[in-house]
């Protein structure tokens, strides 16, 4: 039997929102001042979704600004939510050109959210031999799956978390079709869903779990004991019904896209790859610039050898007597002795990925002098076994940190960032070959 067809739908505004935020206090600008931490983290993002999961349909959902149903239920609807940040606007338009470069169907429709569009959507296409994954953190998305939706939800320096009935189950202690009952009584801040006051997460999966329903809780009223739980059950069964509208996913949309027209298995194509590389450069993204022309170069076409034209032996062999491993204690040593005693050496990280948030070292090469360099794994499944890997990132914060030789990388922004996710802080004259 064939394995299922995957469709991903992804959320865009969480998409931004989640990597604008995750450099911080340290926000990427160009040389001319544009913020571009969103774009830069979404890129990053989708290259690395498309490498890992290969789908065979991608699309990506967003809201609309025109008032929706849940406003003319609820006018004050979203109404304590904060304006979006300033640089996170000046980075919408680049972010909407980005979607178009990777030529991913972008869904919007007026009067509606992106939570409704992509419940349609998954729920009208997921079947035997399609699963669909939503690409988002949001908890709301949980009352939609079944077992051919799920959550795909990013992670912070980890693989993205895969979310399932199970899932739900750990989360909130119900089955999917209960989500709506729970986040209906616990309500929800940011958008201003009212819920039940004083019932927390918690408190909710126990009333679910002892009464099945927002109904069935209302029905039992009169076998609680008397409390300040009961007393806002009462004061509040109102605003409990009409939050449970307002988070519920609407999934009867009428969708004008087919599932052919999110078609991606040949993606990404050279238009694509073109596409972002003019993107990138002008937005001086120097590694995702790089990423592509190394795509492009390897999809260029080239002439086919003929077979009776190869050579029968094969290629002289290349000598490595002076391109280290760093296997043993002894050499890891020598390795530090020799570099914090050098004026200059150059390192380069190799990483599980390029995001700058997300991914992380598996290993580290350094050089002093010509024809001679070191490779230290800094994974526990790559190092020898005498070696710890508390050990190994021990001895390269101690080279990194050294005051005495200079340090030089190419793409210093991107190895720096690399050797932060490890807590591993590069310090004294830093040089990147790249400027």
């Amino acid at each position: 039997m064939n394995a299922p067809k995957r469709l991903f739908v992804i959320d865009a505004m969480a998409m931004a929102f989640r990597n604008f935020h995750a450099f911080g206090a340290r926000p990427l600008t160009t040389s001319s001042g544009l913020p571009v931490s969103a774009v830069f983290g979404s890129a990053i993002f989708i290259h690395k979704l498309i490498e890992d999961e290969k789908p065979d349909y991608l699309v990506i959902a967003t809201d609309s600004r025109e008032p929706t149903f849940r406003h003319e239920l609820f006018p004050a609807y979203k109404a304590n939510r904060k304006e979006m940040p300033p640089d996170l606007v000046a980075q919408l338009p680049y972010l909407w050109r980005l979607f178009e470069a990777f030529e991913i169907p972008l869904l919007k429709q007026p009067g509606m959210e992106a939570d409704d569009l992509i419940g349609s959507l998954v729920r009208q296409q997921a079947a035997e031999g399609l699963d669909c994954y939503i690409v988002s953190g949001d908890k709301d998305f949980m009352q939609l799956i079944n077992p051919h939706i799920k959550l795909y939800a990013p992670k912070k320096g980890e693989a993205a978390q895969v979310i399932g009935y199970e899932g739900v189950m750990e989360k909130f202690s119900c089955t999917p079709e209960q989500v709506i009952d729970i986040l209906a009584l616990i309500g929800d801040t940011s958008d201003n869903v009212p819920g039940v006051p004083g019932i927390g997460e918690k408190s909710a999966a126990k009333l679910i779990q002892k009464y099945g329903s927002l109904e069935s809780i209302y029905n039992h009223l009169e076998e609680m004991p008397a409390n300040k739980q009961k007393e806002n059950l009462i004061a509040n069964k109102e605003q409990a019904f009409l939050s449970r509208k307002l988070v519920t996913i609407h999934c009867e949309i009428i969708l004008s896209h087919s599932l052919e027209s999110f078609d991606y298995t040949k993606k990404p194509s050279l238009s694509v790859l073109e596409n972002l590389n003019k993107l990138y450069k002008e937005l001086e993204f120097r590694s995702l610039t790089d990423k592509t022309e190394k795509l492009l170069k390897s999809q260029s076409q080239l002439p086919e050898i003929a077979p009776d034209l190869v050579p029968d032996q094969p290629p002289a062999s290349v000598e490595l007597k002076h391109y280290i491993l760093v296997d043993s204690k002894s050499k890891l040593t020598e390795m530090k002795q020799k570099l914090i005693q050098s004026d200059l050496f150059s390192f380069d990280t190799e990483t599980t990925g390029l995001d700058v948030i997300l991914s992380r070292p598996i290993g580290i090469s350094f050089s002093c002098e010509e024809s001679t360099a070191w490779y230290l794994p800094l994974h526990e499944s790559h190092l020898a076994p005498e070696i710890s890997i508390q050990e190994a990132l021990s001895i390269v914060k101690d080279i990194l940190t050294h005051p005495k030789p200079k340090k030089v990388a190419h793409n210093l922004k991107f190895d720096w960032q690399m050797l932060t996710n490890l807590n591993i802080d590069a310090s004294g004259t830093l040089l990147d070959s790249m400027i």
